[in-house]
């Protein structure tokens, strides 16, 4: 290619196969994406480059350190290819103009490089379904960030506090499928435009944290359909959601959901009331913990609840009756817990009649369940016995009055029968005789 005039080259898209091509310097748009292209990343300096898209093929090495003086570069997509090694150290300290960072999909290893904040405007970063190790990367300087994808890596050690302070912007927050630990911070819920979160097969432990109810999620942000338009403008965003127990991947539309995925973690105590704040909740995903307690009774104020997922907990107690107001809810399980009672019915949860959505509970009763909900079984506590101190205390009562009655009966046969009286005095004293 010896065009010295070129500076937007697009193939992408087609069956290109074979090592990548060389390429003029002057070019300022390369779209390689969805092909077959193999071989490694030419360690060769593009100065004029602003949009990189190599996504999609199979290309291999080392991402190039030549790539640093690029200062020009806005977007680098490399992601779902078989690159391997570590980001080079440089990337982002020259490129005031750094947007977009997505190399998702590879076999990177290592840290994630503190000089990718260097510049103001970046708002993705893409590194999920890598090796990525370590702790959280020092992200604090990204005030700008929008969608941050950590997923699916080797990450450990705690979630900063850090994160509701300084990426205040932020919309997309993925952490699943690594090795965090501790307790999930407060300080999440002041990220006031936060829409997806997902920390879900970690090993988090603690308590849920009630200022998630604090979450303006409940007022649709103004600005949020402008993040990701502008984003949108140059680049193809898009995550990959778990929603109704399939993963999805999201594109045009992200800015409709609102997620919380807290699945498959080690989290205890009771589920916050103030979690029913949340009124334009998608999806809710609290399954696989050990939280105790009763299902909140306000469930039902969460109107735009699609998904609810509470199995394999250890919650207690009847299944709220307002859970059948939730008439958008599609996907119900609440199996796997000590629940007990009559299972609601009505609106929305008459179309809900798979048995699956509540086995595992062997004292609910009622349909879609097998088991009927007879006087002595719609609860199994009242099959516990006496449940306070004033119970018993009537029972011990009961018992003594009756001993008292019969031995007042027996003396009273004693006193007005004297064939009986004689009789019974005659039988103490053979007893006592045969004793000595």
């Amino acid at each position: 290619m010896g065009s010295t005039m070129l500076y937007y080259l697009n193939l992408s898209s087609n069956q290109f196969e074979g090592p990548l091509p060389s390429l003029p310097h002057n070019l300022r748009i390369i779209d390689f994406s969805n092909n077959f292209f193999t071989g490694v990343l030419p360690n060769i300096v593009l100065p004029q480059i602003e949009y990189l898209f190599l996504s999609n093929n199979d290309i291999g090495g080392h991402i190039p350190s030549a790539l640093c003086e690029s200062t020009f570069l806005i977007v680098l997509d490399l992601s779902n290819n078989n690159l391997s090694g570590e980001i080079p150290e440089c990337i982002g300290k020259s490129q005031e103009y750094l947007s977009v960072i997505d190399v998702s999909a590879n076999n990177l290893v290592g840290r994630i490089p503190d000089s990718l904040c260097s510049s103001k405007y970046i708002s993705l970063l893409k590194f999920n379904s890598n090796g990525f190790s370590g702790e959280f990367p020092s992200l604090q300087n990204c005030t700008g960030l929008v969608i941050l994808d950590l997923g699916y890596n080797k990450f450990s050690g705690i979630i900063p506090f850090w994160i509701g302070k300084s990426l205040t912007l932020l919309m997309v927050l993925q952490l699943r499928s690594n090795t965090f630990s501790g307790s999930i911070p407060e300080q999440i819920a002041q990220l006031g435009s936060l829409q997806v979160l997902d920390l879900s097969s970690n090993n988090l432990s603690g308590p849920l944290p009630r200022s998630f109810g604090n979450f303006s999620w409940k007022a649709l942000k103004e600005g949020r359909i402008d993040r990701i338009n502008n984003i949108s403008s140059y680049y193809s965003v898009s995550i990959s959601l778990d929603i109704k127990g399939e993963e999805l991947t999201i594109w045009k539309i992200l800015y409709l959901f609102e997620s919380i995925d807290l699945s498959n973690n080690n989290l205890s105590g009771e589920i916050p009331d103030e979690i029913t704040d949340l009124q334009t909740q998608q999806y809710l995903n609290l399954s696989r913990n050990n939280l105790i307690g009763r299902i909140p009774e306000k469930i039902g104020k969460m109107q735009s609840l699609e998904s609810l997922d509470l199995a394999m907990n250890k919650l207690s107690g009847n299944i709220p009756q307002s859970l059948s107001a939730l008439t958008s809810l599609s996907h119900l399980n609440l199996s796997y817990n000590n629940l007990s009672g009559v299972i609601p019915t009505g609106n929305q949860l008459q179309t809900l009649d798979d048995p699956s959505i509540y086995i595992g509970n062997p004292y609910l009763c009622g349909p879609p369940s097998t088991r009927n909900c007879s006087a002595n079984e719609i609860n199994y506590e009242d099959n516990e016995g006496p449940k306070d101190k004033f119970e018993w205390l009537w029972i011990y009562f009961g018992v003594v009055l009756g001993y008292l009655f019969g031995l007042a009966v027996f003396c009273g046969v004693l006193l007005l029968n004297n064939a009986w009286r004689n009789a019974y005095f005659s039988m103490i004293d053979i007893v006592i005789q045969f004793s000595g």
